[in-house]
């Protein structure tokens, strides 16, 4: 029984380990620097904005995992590219609609935190989008459940210290949105 527990650990530490290159880098951050790596090398390759936008991440524990400031567990991720990567996801990728860039950070930031770097860049690219277009924020937010719409906003309104935008930004957005998105302004 000792033998074939210790032979499952060893084949787990195996996985696990194959998982990870030498660096210490997922599988997911490797996608994620080679698509922006030929995105780089080619910036008008339609088929290389969409393998960027495909292997960005999804989820706002995707996003910790891959940029979060986590030295002593994940001592080899994106931290410090932050800036680049949100750069080029807003702007080097005019082959993947505005509304599906903006969509994928609204299921970023469902559930989400604030959280300086990485968060932080990203929501001022959809606070940006919010403001020029809120009439589409709200509806890509109507196909959402209520709960999701608030988890949402949750992550959105928070701010590490008060700041005036967010009492403008409300009222904007209502006054933009209450006629056609009552359900969701309401939110």
């Amino acid at each position: 029984m000792k033998k074939f527990c210790l032979s499952l650990l060893l084949l787990a530490g195996a996985t696990a380990a194959s998982a990870q290159n030498a660096a210490g880098t997922s599988p997911a951050q490797q996608k994620l620097s080679a698509a922006y790596a030929a995105l780089l090398q080619q910036p008008g390759d339609t088929a290389r904005q969409k393998a960027f936008f495909d292997a960005f991440p999804k989820t706002f524990f995707e996003l910790e995992v891959l940029f979060g400031y986590n030295p002593e567990l994940i001592p080899a991720n994106l931290y410090t590219e932050g800036p680049n990567y949100s750069t080029a996801f807003w702007t080097r990728l005019p082959a993947v609609p505005l509304d599906q860039r903006a969509d994928r950070l609204i299921d970023l930031f469902t559930g989400g935190e604030w959280e300086a770097d990485m968060p932080s860049y990203l929501k001022s690219e959809l606070k940006a989008f919010a403001d020029k277009e809120p009439l589409a924020l709200f509806r890509l937010l109507s196909r959402r459940t209520p709960a999701e719409q608030r988890l949402f906003w949750q992550c959105y309104w928070q701010n590490p210290c008060k700041d005036p935008w967010l009492a403008t930004a409300l009222s904007h957005y209502k006054k933009a949105a209450a006629r056609k998105y009552p359900r969701e302004t309401a939110v």
